[in-house]
């Protein structure tokens, strides 16, 4: 059998739809020999985010040293995603081998399976083949009577959380879909629920009890959040600290917290996994279709939210990681969605809204959609196609700068990609958005090396760097002080909460044009300008330890001269000034081209300094900096470099 051989098989019109039940399920299996009661599985149901945390905890284990099987629906871009083993996914001579091995059993039923019930199969055959150590389970729909509820009792049932969703299956209230889901809870078996909904709860722990089975929550006080930005996040919970995820999203750390829940329940199963284990797999997941950023200029991302709570988490992301700054949105949507809330919270960050109309018989048709928006006061044009929306919603964003959203629907991303890739390599605005992509590092290197060299110029010749206080700057690092000055340094420590610390003045106080504001909230930095936002984004990456998000805010000549900032621990910083002094544009002054330099004094004092970030202050002592920064055309902000003063500030 070929693979197109298999797909065609998988897709036959023979076993289309969904009929919920076990009866097919359980006789198909029967026939195969049941391979699922030769597997370990940790078996997660949930509206949303269950996807995500299927992600996480593979790579744990895989981290570990397990070799995982990971089962997930539905597919994002191609068919084999939905089985993996060991990280990667079935290969399509793999998937040939076993559909060609499940086949005949399938033909055999009076009753044939649905093309779910098939593909589970599959992947319980593939799974058994490959000696998985544990396979992630991921439920197609509901839990009950999923397919994937054939399965013997699991090592963990997992129910990521409850919303209202595909109602005409699995009931109109919370409490009936709560029910379906916690059908996949088994005797005596642990059970983990990490949602917010507390009429959801009630109905799942009292299947738990009922049950005989030992029941956990995720404590939602015990997740700290610190700074979420478009490079990821850092997270807190419970004993863990300062945790990284490169997932984007608001909601993923809420994720992460039911990950780490579920390896503490393996752990007490004799399940060797450890910290470092769960820190770099969360660090290193990797997942298609949740907040995925696609293009850089203009910023382009996909969310694959299809309901009111999965668009509200996309639209908090947005808030978070954007401001009040208006974005463009591609969006489509089913019938059967509650379509006019989710247009309502789209509604809320659109400049202007793209509707298309899925490839499903359950779709919205675009013009509909565009009119829920437009009786709303909202900006919205309907397209025929992917094609066309994606092309009009890129030229407006490449005019503006403004990023670019597709929210609605997994299903829409293998054809918004297409879209994507199409306008990229063949259609005028591609060409145009190459042709900036490519103006803008060209111009750029020739700012660097043009400014840098009018700036040294500038330093040697003027003496217009005179110390802010009166004294003559040293051009070099002050040298390391002894380790007997500093703090042991706490990688897990979290610094919020020490309040000691947070009682302390953690304003930024910043001064220009002899006026000093107080910025302590989003519209305080907005109403300062990009060059306080550029200071907030900075000390919040050293505050939060963030070294990656740090070395981002450094221009190539800094990180060439003087290298990157290596890992440190989250910093107790307080009492910031940032003083303005100085700007001089280089290079075509008033034209697009032109790139600014701007001088500044910064000082701050560090409680409990423990050296790992600056081991030329002690404790709570504050020097002054002078920082160098180079604003380019495009408004991007960074450090070309950092000079010490000699004086101490007391």
């Amino acid at each position: 059998m070929t693979y197109e051989e298999a797909l065609s098989f998988i897709h036959s019109t023979e076993w289309q739809g969904s009929r919920p039940g076990l009866k097919r399920i359980t006789e198909l299996m029967e026939k195969l020999g049941n391979p699922e009661k030769a597997l370990n599985f940790v078996h997660v149901a949930g509206t949303n985010g269950k996807g995500s945390f299927c992600a996480m905890l593979d790579s744990v284990l895989r981290k570990a040293g397990y070799k995982t099987g990971l089962f997930t629906s539905p597919f994002i871009e191609f068919f084999e995603e939905r089985i993996r083993y060991d990280g990667e996914m079935i290969t399509k001579d793999e998937l040939a081998e076993t559909v060609s091995e499940v086949k005949d059993a399938c033909l055999s039923m009076t009753d044939p399976p649905t093309e779910f019930e098939v593909l589970t199969a599959i992947g319980f055959v593939y799974f058994k083949k490959k000696n998985a150590d544990i396979v992630v389970l991921e439920c197609g729909m509901g839990g009950r009577l999923d397919s994937t509820n054939i399965i013997p009792s699991p090592l963990l049932s997992v129910i990521t959380g409850i919303a209202l969703d595909h109602v005409a299956f699995l009931g109109d209230t919370v409490e009936k879909i709560a029910y379906e889901k916690a059908g996949i809870i088994k005797p005596s078996r642990p059970v983990l629920y990490g949602g917010k909904d507390k009429a959801a709860k009630e109905v799942i722990k009292a299947a738990a009890l009922e049950r005989g089975c030992p029941y956990y929550e995720k404590d939602h006080s015990a997740l700290t959040c610190g700074k979420i930005s478009l490079k990821g996040s850092r997270f807190g919970y419970k004993k863990y600290k300062n945790l990284s995820l490169s997932l984007l999203g608001t909601y993923q750390p809420e994720n992460a917290a039911n990950v780490i829940e579920a390896v503490e329940i393996l752990r007490g199963m004799g399940y060797k996994i450890s910290d470092k284990n769960l820190r770099d797999g969360l660090s290193d997941t990797e997942w298609k279709g949740r907040f995925e950023r696609l293009r850089d200029y203009p910023p382009v991302f996909f969310d694959g939210g299809h309901n009111e709570e999965g668009v509200t988490a996309a639209v908090r992301t947005v808030k978070t990681c954007f401001g009040k700054k208006k974005i463009n949105i591609i969006s489509g949507v089913l019938r059967d969605k509650d379509y006019e809330k989710i247009a309502s919270k789209i509604g809320s960050i659109s400049d202007t809204v793209y509707t298309v109309t899925p490839d499903s018989p359950r779709a919205l048709d675009a013009k509909d959609y565009a009119e829920v928006f437009t009786k709303n006061g909202k900006k919205a044009v309907a397209n025929e196609s992917f094609d066309e929306a994606v092309n009009k919603a890129y030229s407006a964003s490449l005019k503006k700068g403004t990023p670019i959203l597709c929210v609605g629907s997994l299903y829409s991303y293998p054809d918004f990609k297409k879209a994507l890739i199409a306008a990229d390599k063949n259609g005028t605005i591609g060409k145009k958005a190459k042709e900036k992509r490519i103006a803008k590092l060209m111009i750029a290197a020739v700012c660097i090396l043009t400014a840098l060299f009018l700036a040294l110029n500038l330093i040697l010749e003027s003496g217009v760097f005179s110390s802010l206080f009166g004294e003559e700057i040293k051009y070099r690092e002050y040298p390391p002080l002894g380790e007997e000055y500093f703090c042991t340094p706490d990688w897990e420590e979290n610094i919020f909460e020490d309040n000691e610390y947070i009682k302390k003045d953690r304003l930024i106080h910043y001064s220009s044009n002899n006026v000093t504001l107080h910025l302590e909230d989003d519209d305080d930095f907005a109403a300062a300008g990009p060059i306080a936002q550029f200071f907030r984004e900075h000390f919040n990456a050293i505050i939060n330890g963030d070294h990656e998000a740090y070395n981002e805010l450094l221009t190539d000549l800094y990180k060439n001269e003087y290298g990157e900032k290596a890992p440190f621990t989250m910093q107790k910083i307080y009492e910031i000034d940032v003083i303005d002094l100085n700007c001089v544009s280089y290079l075509n002054e008033g034209k697009a081209n032109q790139i600014n330099v701007y001088e500044f004094d910064v000082a701050y004092r560090i409680m409990d300094n423990n050296g790992t970030f600056r081991n030329n202050i002690m404790s709570d002592d504050k020097r002054a900096v002078r920082y160098f920064l180079y604003q380019y055309f495009s408004g991007e902000i960074k450090i070309f470099d950092i000079e010490e003063y000699k004086v101490m500030i007391k």
